[in-house]
């Protein structure tokens, strides 16, 4: 749904401004996880995650599309596809072997900063 609503949003206004609310729509929940006391909180701040990378998604490839010419797009399309892929599975394998050492909710604080990070690097710019 995240997804689908963006576009008319996208395309009236800037796009590092959506991404950057994106990027702190994921990292913030992400983050916030580490503390959580139970269910309900887990499940709120992930829906947030969903909801913060169904933004995202759309606004990337609207930027790859401003960027690239239309020969080079489809290229910077896939990409940018094989490398959200690459992303999930890393972030997937570090929570695994982070979450079995150091406990469930660390891989959160952690795969948080990144995100934050560039959040707080786009709002600059």
């Amino acid at each position: 749904v995240a997804a689908i609503s963006m576009g008319p949003v996208i395309d009236s206004q800037p796009r590092i401004s959506i991404f950057t609310m994106a990027a702190l729509l994921v990292g913030i929940p992400c983050f916030s996880i580490f503390f959580c006391t139970n269910y309900v909180q887990l499940y709120i701040f992930n829906s947030c995650i969903g909801i913060g990378i169904g933004m995202a998604i759309p606004v990337v490839m609207s930027i790859v599309a401003d960027l690239f010419p239309v020969e080079e797009r489809n290229l910077a399309n896939a990409l940018l596809a094989v490398l959200l892929s690459f992303g999930m599975g890393v972030g997937q394998m570090m929570s695994g072997f982070l979450g079995a050492s150091i406990g469930w909710n660390y891989p959160f604080l952690i795969l948080s900063l990144p995100v934050l990070a560039g959040a707080a690097t786009t709002a600059a710019v």
